[in-house]
Order: structure tokens, then C-alpha cells, then sequence
């Protein structure tokens, strides 16, 4: 009942790292934090910042914020010295929710209205995060 890997949206420009497999950060090919610790929630979410990464600034600049809500791609902009690759969350273009691989080998569909606190137990051992 472990999440092994999460579905994690492309991005919607070139400035945006979010779905890159190659870049082994926050946001590209991984997802961290996911409502637990941080505020970008679970999958999906758009009604919280968003994810934190590098770019996120001139990505908002570029596109502006309003069409990054419309697409639920929000990021946490601010000055470049800012900006940290901390937090991130699944995404997809899939109505109501994202596909994840289990542990066992399964594939499963998670709405996006999932607790946050649940979603985050899926992702960590033993389903708590016990701080060792």
C-alpha cells in the first residue's frame, strides 16, 4: 500500500521543468513534501501555490498567473535567490484524479480529492512518517 512512483504532468513551456524524467529535482521528476509539510497539497490541487522549483518566477512572468491557474499548474514564484526546488505534487490532465505505480506492482487511480493526510501516508513507509 506504498506509492512507488506518481504521474506528474508535463510542463507547460520550455521555462517549466515540471514532468522533465531527466532532471532528478523537485517538480521535474520527483514530487516531494505533497500537502504533508509543505502547502502544495495533493494531486492535483489548484487551489493551493503549487509547487516550488527553480524557473517558477520567470515561468509566471512568461505565462502569467492566470493562465497557470487555468491549467492547475500553479507555482510559487519569487526572486530567483528565492526560488528552491522543495515541494511538488501529481498532476495529470486525467478528469478527477492521477495514476499511480504500487509498490506491489499495481497500478491504481487516486481522485484528487483524497485526504492530504492519507495521500501523504501512501507515500511513506509503513504509512507515518515517524522522523527517522
Amino acid at each position: 500500500k506504498t506509492v512507488a512512483v506518481d504521474e506528474i504532468r508535463a510542463g507547460l513551456d520550455p521555462l517549466d521543468p515540471r514532468g522533465v524524467w531527466a532532471l532528478g529535482q523537485v517538480a521535474s521528476s520527483l514530487i516531494a513534501r505533497h500537502g504533508k509539510y509543505g502547502d502544495a497539497g495533493g494531486p492535483n490541487r489548484c487551489g493551493s501555490p503549487g509547487s516550488e522549483f527553480v524557473g517558477c518566477g520567470r515561468l509566471t512572468t512568461k505565462l502569467g498567473p492566470q493562465a497557470l491557474q487555468a491549467e492547475c499548474m500553479t507555482c510559487i514564484a519569487g526572486l530567483l535567490v528565492d526560488e528552491r526546488n522543495i515541494q511538488a505534487t501529481a498532476a495529470s490532465m486525467h478528469s478527477g484524479g492521477v495514476n499511480v505505480l504500487m509498490c506491489d506492482g499495481s497500478a491504481q487511480f487516486i481522485t484528487n480529492e483524497i485526504d492530504v493526510e492519507i495521500w501523504h501516508a501512501l507515500h511513506t513507509r509503513d504509512g507515518n512518517d515517524s522522523g527517522r
